[in-house]
């Protein structure tokens, strides 16, 4: 099993739990790999590292496979991710606080305009339920809603067929700005 946990920094309403604190006892059950990355937790996008913690006894192996995928981090990522990881954590926790105050105003919008959305516990998207508009083409509606309203979302369907009529949201920018876009979604029923 392979648990990705880039959003474990940022659970609301619920503790952050690995997969690993399950993962058998003993050193020869284990199953669980690990997958960790600096850049959500700490704004280091587009730098691409991270960590990869693999079941006792598999080192060599992933050493073997690691060597031709992922070796080779450059120097200017590798001090970013040092002085990321021993620095103060006020970003983190500054971050952690800004993305759960804009996932509260946006449910509060998408709620008072009718519109279904899921709880997020975690990351720092919104999923909203917009198939009231979209007329089974989430795709077409996202490219459509851009061009009219300056508002980008991403289309449900980017994730999988199970997407469609849905839009992903995200809470990472400003408040204000958020909401200004989120004024834009049509409401459900109108």
């Amino acid at each position: 099993m392979i648990s990705d946990e880039c959003y474990e920094a940022f659970t609301y309403d619920v503790p952050h739990v690995s997969p690993a604190r399950f993962d058998g006892g003993t050193a020869e059950a284990a199953r669980v790999f690990t997958s960790l990355t600096l850049s959500k937790t700490y704004g280091l996008t587009g730098l691409r590292i991270g960590a990869l913690i693999c079941p006792p006894g598999l080192e060599q192996q992933m050493d073997n496979v690691m060597e031709s995928i992922v070796s080779c981090v450059a120097s200017a990522p590798q001090y970013a991710a040092l002085a990321a990881l021993t620095g103060p954590q006020d970003y983190v926790r500054h971050a952690h606080q800004h993305y759960r105050d804009n996932r509260d105003a946006a449910s509060a919008v998408l709620a008072a305009k009718g519109i279904s959305y899921l709880p997020a516990q975690g990351a720092f998207y919104l999923w909203a339920d917009m198939s009231h508009v979209t007329g089974g083409d989430v795709r077409s509606w996202v490219r459509r809603f851009l061009a009219d309203s300056g508002v980008a979302l991403a289309p449900g369907t980017a994730f999988g067929s199970i997407g469609e009529g849905w839009v992903r949201i995200a809470l990472c920018g400003r408040k204000e700005d958020l909401l200004e876009g989120l004024s834009r979604l049509p409401a459900a029923g109108r």
